[in-house]
Order: C-alpha cells, then structure tokens, then sequence
C-alpha cells in the first residue's frame, strides 16, 4: 500500500558532504532531515514551525560520496499542540540502480503564530485504511510516551 509522502527532496552527495574516506557525514543527512520534515509540517500547520525534538533516529545502511538521497517525509501524528513527522531516507548508486533505506526517524514539529508563540496544531484528516489506523496507533502510544517523560 502506497504511503502518502508529503514532502521529498533529493541530492547528489559530493565531495563536500563526505568524510575523507567517501562516507556521508551524518550532520549532512540529518539537515536534510529536517528540512523535509519542516516542509511537511509547515505544509499541515499552515504556519511557522520548530523542531521540538528528533525521536527514534535509527542510521541503517551508508551513504556514500556519489550516492543520490531522496528524504520523505509525512505527517503521522498531531495533538492539539505537536506534529509527529515520519522520515525516511533512500539512497542509491546511480551506477548499480541499487537501492536502499538508509535511515529513519521521526521528528516532532510545534506550529507558531505571528508572534511566534506555540499555537494549535490542527487535527491530520481521520485514517482510511487498516494500515493507516495502525500506523495512527503506533503514532498516539509514542506521543503518550514522550508526554510521559
């Protein structure tokens, strides 16, 4: 079943981005992280918003020097006061077509209003599939536990 990406980027990793031994730096990922997340949570909220926090952040598999990411994000989880983002990270050698997750996380948004003080983060539409009901589930218990530390 096809998830729904709300936000995605690509980039060819260079030279620039990699330790001297070809090996993406890891802060080069994770900014490109945050930026399809924000754009997703700015795409719900409809207003400014802040990284409160990067949860559950699992590095899977390299990324290398050539290698093209691709970064999706989607909402998975709102409270009245916070956005869950779902992101997950896609990298492949150009050369081979070989695919394969290199990362995933979720990230927790906070919408603000003009004065830029928390505001309401407004409700995602209800789920329409098993999978999608699960996955809301899953969503609510890891908001539960993080509101509980």
């Amino acid at each position: 079943e096809a998830l729904n990406w709300t936000a995605e980027l690509s980039q060819v990793m260079l030279p620039s981005d990699c330790y001297t031994n070809a090996f993406v730096q890891g802060g080069i990922i994770l900014k490109l992280m945050d930026n399809a997340a924000g754009i997703c949570a700015y795409r719900h909220c409809r207003s400014n918003v802040v990284t409160a926090s990067l949860e559950s952040l699992s590095f899977n598999r390299s990324i290398f020097n050539g290698n093209l990411v691709t970064v999706r994000a989607r909402s998975t989880f709102a409270s009245t006061k916070s956005l869950e983002v779902e992101v997950l990270v896609q990298a492949e050698d150009l050369l081979s077509n070989k695919r394969w997750v290199a990362v995933h996380a979720f990230l927790v948004f906070v919408a603000l209003d003009d004065k830029l003080r928390p505001k309401s983060v407004p409700p995602l539409p209800e789920p329409s599939t098993e999978l999608e009901e699960r996955e809301r589930e899953a969503a609510r218990e890891r908001y539960l536990d993080r509101k509980a530390k």
